[in-house]
């Protein structure tokens, strides 16, 4: 190839089958539980950490959590939205009762995004390794992380026959 001029892309016509990333959870609907009890626990006193971890127990990306704004939250409807998913469409949900509670009394605190920076104010928070790590030690289960709670829940719904898309 070096020094020749390519007429055509050798590449042309040839896709790659990227492998399936999706991970299913044995037993979720009891792992579910387990965890929003690990939740509540670790987070008794911290409202800000367990709305967090509640809102990617709903099935929410990291990146969607932390980028929340409040201007995207509508309490009277009791649902938020997110202009900017991964797919690019902005998607609609339901605001649940324990989650709302929890940012009611966050709301008075920050002004911009709901998980703001301790010591950025118009930034969001950017490191919650520390908080995942405390629920993943009362846990015992090195799986859990952010993304853990995506298939978790996706693996509970299809436990009690709910598709998780439509």
């Amino acid at each position: 190839i070096a020094n020749r001029i390519i007429t055509f892309n050798p590449c042309d016509g040839v896709r790659v089958t990227r492998p399936k990333t999706k991970k299913a959870v044995k037993g979720a609907s009891l792992v579910l539980k387990e965890v929003y009890e690990a939740i509540k626990y670790v987070f008794k006193d911290d409202v800000y950490f367990q709305a967090l971890f509640l809102f990617a127990l709903q099935g929410r990306r990291k990146s969607e959590i932390l980028t929340l704004r409040w201007e995207y939250i509508d309490f009277d409807e009791n649902i938020y939205t997110l202009p900017k998913t991964k797919n690019g469409e902005e998607q609609t949900f339901i605001l649940p009762e324990s989650i709302k509670e929890l940012l009611i009394v966050m709301k008075s605190n920050n002004k911009h995004y709901v998980f703001e920076s301790p010591t950025e104010p118009t930034q969001h928070i950017q490191n919650i390794r520390s908080q995942t790590n405390k629920i993943k030690k009362v846990l015992n289960n090195d799986s859990f992380g952010i993304h853990y709670l995506r298939n978790l829940v996706v693996s509970a719904m299809a436990e009690q026959g709910v598709n998780a898309t439509f």
